[in-house]
């Protein structure tokens, strides 16, 4: 079942915290790291951890917007809700990040808790190609212009 925005707030799945650009940029950086690191796995055919450091990857760089925006993730399903929420709908980024976002979470998922499932060439091979690109939206975001925030703060 889907959880939805408002229910990631109301849980406190999703908290409001001082934005941190310092904070965005570490994340970023770990985040091209692990990247860098799934590649490896790759090359080296170890197609499970090629995944779960791909995944991580992703999430990373997601979770630097959050810091970025002052919220902290307590649900990776609550970050893809806030990027939807926050950036899909308003036309910043295309609602398929989130889709995409979603699905690779599900597969980690999967990865990590389903004894039978292996990643295959072709997952890490797609989910690689998906992370580059995620990850360059999420730098975008990263670096667009300081705006108010909630609440009428200033960045």
């Amino acid at each position: 079942m889907r959880i939805e925005f408002r229910d990631c707030i109301k849980q406190g799945l999703l908290r409001k915290l001082v934005p941190s650009p310092e904070k965005a940029s570490k994340g970023f950086k770990k985040a091209q790291v692990f990247l860098a690191q799934a590649k490896r796995a790759f090359d080296v055919k170890a197609y499970d951890s090629c995944l779960m450091t791909c995944y991580q990857a992703i999430f990373l760089s997601a979770k630097a917007v959050l810091f970025k925006d002052g919220y902290r993730e307590k649900s990776h399903a609550c970050v893809a809700r806030y990027l939807e929420e926050k950036y899909a709908k308003s036309g910043k980024i295309e609602l398929k990040w989130i889709e995409l976002l979603d699905r690779y979470r599900d597969l980690r998922h999967d990865d990590e808790y389903n004894v039978f499932f292996f990643a295959s060439v072709k997952d890490c091979q797609e989910l690689i190609k998906f992370a580059s690109e995620f990850i360059e939206q999420m730098e975008k975001i990263i670096l667009q212009n300081p705006k108010k925030v909630e609440g009428g703060d200033t960045r």
